[in-house]
């Protein structure tokens, strides 16, 4: 079977990755799907859809003329939506980009055989732009990891300092020095607990103390694996933030890490069936971590419910399965 996926963004765009390219060499091996990539933007009709068994679009918004053609042409489309687009990010939509915008998505999800959410939060946003006898073409493909490479860490010894630990790309920090009078105040009473800091650019704290490590390509795994508890401190009261799929919290839960994260929908789904404490405010972040940094047993106990809830949804192999289902159009309809 033979599938051209156009995608958000080129292999390296971390949503592109994990929503698509990681499953390529598993759909080729263990499916028999072979996978042809392609950002979206570069898409012009060539190549033709017609030599394909199915188009995966990956959450770009093709204008008319655009969105026309591959469906025309595509003997079926699906498409993959793991944010939620039709929600301003960064800065507030005007009254044209809003409509192009909500237009584009309802003819897209409209027209497509197919329709795969990271979550269920995103599911519910997509099932309102189609009538009921309709949605039932909404389905949720969560997020995956490698666990060969998302290892469990080792257990740390009774004695040994006790790393709160935190990584992220530079644009997100502001969430994390927000916590600053939080952690300050933890790091204060527990004098074997540190703050590590995973990312391409320091933290700009007033005075906490904190260990940082750049990034580096493939180094991610083992440095999460040094952490003792995950922090995830997500923007509140941000519809576009909900409907994220925090890909840290998958992170923390392959690596065994007991997790405090703030109670957005997405992170909220992931952590249903446990591996985390999710916090409503700074009161409860507080409360969270001084309970955690208080109870090793609670947090072994958490860490080893976060790589369990991990293995039962969120292993690359059992979602190639489930998309290369998808692909071929099983129980559509």
């Amino acid at each position: 079977m033979r599938v051209l996926a156009l995608t958000f963004g080129g292999p390296e765009t971390a949503s592109t990755h994990y929503r698509v390219a990681q499953f390529a060499p598993v759909l080729a091996a263990a499916h028999g799907i072979e996978l042809t990539l392609l950002p979206a933007r570069e898409w012009k009709g060539d190549p033709d859809p017609r030599g394909f068994d199915a188009v995966l679009l990956q959450k770009t918004l093709l204008s008319g003329g655009r969105r026309a053609r591959l469906f025309s042409r595509a003997r079926r489309v699906l498409y993959d939506v793991d944010d939620a687009i039709w929600e301003p990010h960064g800065r507030p939509h005007g009254l044209l980009t809003r409509w192009r915008t909500r237009a584009r998505l309802r003819a897209t999800v409209r027209g497509a055989g197919r329709v795969l959410a990271a979550n269920a939060h995103l599911a519910a946003g997509l099932r309102a732009r189609l009538p009921p006898r309709e949605q039932g073409r909404i389905a949720v493909l969560p997020m995956a990891l490698d666990p060969s490479v998302w290892t469990p860490r080792a257990a740390a010894q009774d004695d040994a300092p006790v790393f709160l630990g935190w990584a992220g790309a530079p644009g997100n920090l502001p969430y994390l020095e927000a916590l600053e009078p939080v952690l300050a105040r933890l790091l204060r009473d527990f004098p074997r607990a540190r703050l590590r800091v995973l990312c391409g650019a320091r933290p700009r704290f007033r005075e906490l103390e904190f260990e940082h490590e750049p990034w580096s390509p493939g180094a991610e795994p083992a440095a999460v694996r040094g952490f003792d508890l995950g922090l995830l401190p997500l923007p509140r009261e941000d519809a576009f933030a909900a409907g994220k799929s925090p890909i840290k919290a998958l992170q923390y839960m392959a690596s065994g890490l007991p997790t405090v994260a703030d109670a957005l929908a997405g992170a909220e789904e992931i952590f249903a069936t446990g591996g985390a404490l999710l916090a409503r405010g700074d009161a409860d972040w507080e409360s969270h971590l001084h309970a955690l940094l208080a109870s090793p047993a609670e947090r072994h106990a958490l860490g080893r419910a976060a790589r369990a809830a991990f293995e039962a949804r969120h292993t690359l192999a059992s979602n190639a399965a489930a998309l290369a289902c998808h692909l071929r159009g099983e129980g559509e309809v």
